[in-house]
């Protein structure tokens, strides 16, 4: 059982002493977890709205003379509200507004009313540097002193939150460290426990059970007073955690948790219990231009000139892809999760589209399915994430039955922009994925002899390749070769000439 060693703090209670003992937060990141906070940002202006209800079991009790005097909190029910907005690719901000019920207090004295508000933070998380798969990033959050007093649930100062960011994408695996200070008047209270400074570090990593679908986190929540650096009492407050990621849709995402406290400390608990939801409101596609109509003279028309105009041909409807010379061209870019090789749902059917083209067309010989980044972050970190994602391209195109000898992959990173520009549109449309059909089968060529492949290289799964075969040559009629009518016709030949020597005069065949 994890308690909090208040030690007998009668002045400081008396006097309605009030603090904010909450260990586990949200921070409404992308690619985070309650109470991991994580450097990731999305695109300009994603908007992110969520919420975290939590139930904590004694995460304060009273310790007087070594001896439990009973829990002031017992039991706690806390919700969080919280929105995200992104300012940018690299830097994001956010508004928390937390509340709570609580009772089952052994010690109804020394707590207030048993509803309240928590004290609202805002803040700011910054992408400060990409090397590889590692990401480092910054936060700082304020917390304004908006929560009920005497009530263990706010603080009468403001408190300032700021530290760093660390995420490693290693497929998926994901470890993900969050070091940061706070920063608050000191509260002596006379006896085993100072409210001051403190240190926290949250310690989180995230495996991806199903890609886009499930993912698991566990972290390991701590937090020390910087006067007592890792004193055991209540300045030193440790909890493991563990969460269940579930995304039900391309917006939506569920979090649900079980926590368990390891050390005595404020807010450590013997056990909580979270679910989360955090809503992502999906990109809004870019306004139409509104045609302008000007009226003006019109001059006498010229005489007609014949012009060849060369007119875009359109999409047929449910057409995501089509083959031009020796490219194959689709409609709609490839969709990836930020900074990683994760293809979103919404670009699979165009990639099965792709791959239909390909098991249909025997004259497609070979395509090599090349990736292109942004020049955002370092040359080495675009080269790597370029070629995975070429690589999540070429697996799911053996999952649409493309065999593997007709696909092959490669990056190109930032080397080959395709505009120039650094506003978001150019760089969007520098982060690509291009399909160059690099041999084609002519009607003279045999049909290749593809190896015999049953397994899917990356987990050994099965999968059901396609052999498409070359189409038979159109022809007439008379132009067809029957080969038993030729073997007939030879034969009635034969026989024609044995009929012919039988009916000669003897002495016409001798010499």
């Amino acid at each position: 059982m994890i308690l909090l060693v208040l030690s007998t703090l009668q002045p400081a209670l008396a006097a309605g002493e009030s603090a904010d003992i909450e260990l586990l937060r949200p921070t409404f990141s992308p690619g985070s977890a309650p109470g991991i906070d994580s450097p990731l940002v999305g695109d300009y202006g994603q908007l992110r709205i969520g919420s975290l209800l939590q139930y904590t079991r004694d995460p304060l009790v009273l310790y007087a003379e070594e001896a439990d005097q009973g829990a002031v909190v017992g039991r706690r029910q806390t919700l969080y509200l919280g929105v995200s907005v992104d300012l940018g690719r690299k830097t994001s901000a956010r508004l928390i507004l937390p509340g709570a019920a609580q009772w089952g207090s052994e010690n109804p004295e020394r707590i207030g009313s048993p509803l309240g508000m928590g004290d609202i933070t805002v803040g700011v998380r910054q992408q400060l540097l990409t090397a590889g798969p590692v990401l480092i990033g910054a936060h700082i959050d304020i917390g304004v002193p908006t929560g009920t007093q005497l009530s263990w649930l706010g603080e009468t100062t403001p408190r300032f939150f700021g530290g760093g960011l660390l995420h490693v994408d290693l497929g998926r695996l994901h470890p993900m460290l969050t070091v940061s200070t706070t920063q608050r008047s000191e509260v002596d209270t006379g006896q085993d426990f100072i409210l001051g400074d403190e240190i926290n570090a949250n310690l989180g990593l995230r495996y991806e059970l199903w890609p886009d679908h499930y993912a698991f986190t566990a972290g390991l929540l701590s937090r020390t007073a910087t006067a007592g650096f890792l004193r055991a009492g209540g300045e030193t407050a440790a909890e493991l955690v563990a969460d269940l990621q579930i995304r039900s849709s391309e917006q939506l995402v569920w979090d649900v948790g079980v926590g368990k406290g390891l050390a005595q400390g404020v807010g450590t608990s013997e056990f909580r219990l979270f679910v989360g939801m955090t809503w992502t409101r999906p990109d809004k596609p870019e306004p139409a231009l509104q045609p302008v109509i000007q009226i003006t003279e019109q001059a006498p028309p010229p005489e007609p000139i014949d012009i060849d105009v060369l007119i875009e041909e359109p999409w047929e409807d449910g057409e995501l892809a089509v083959i031009k010379e020796d490219k194959i061209i689709i409609r709609d870019p490839i969709q990836f999760e930020l900074n990683t090789e994760r293809i979103l749902p919404v670009s699979i059917p165009t990639l099965r589209f792709v791959g239909g083209l390909m098991n249909d067309d025997w004259r497609i010989g070979h395509v090599v399915v090349e990736g292109h980044a942004s020049e955002e972050g370092s040359f080495e970190y675009n080269y790597d994430l370029s070629i995975r994602r070429a690589r999540s391209i070429f697996e799911e195109l053996l999952r649409a039955g493309v065999h593997p000898d007709r696909i092959s992959y490669r990056g190109m990173g930032e080397v080959i922009p395709k505009t120039s520009g650094e506003d978001e549109q150019s760089l969007a449309e520098n982060r690509r994925v291009e399909f160059h059909i690099v041999h084609q089968n002519s009607e003279r060529d045999m049909a290749p002899d593809y190896r015999t492949v049953e397994q899917a290289p990356w987990d050994g799964k099965p999968v059901e390749l396609i052999m498409p075969v070359p189409a038979p040559p159109e022809s007439g009629d008379d132009d067809i070769l029957d080969v038993n009518q030729f073997l007939e016709e030879e034969a009635e030949e034969d026989r024609g000439d044995e009929v012919q020597s039988d009916d000669a005069p003897a002495g016409e065949n001798e010499p």
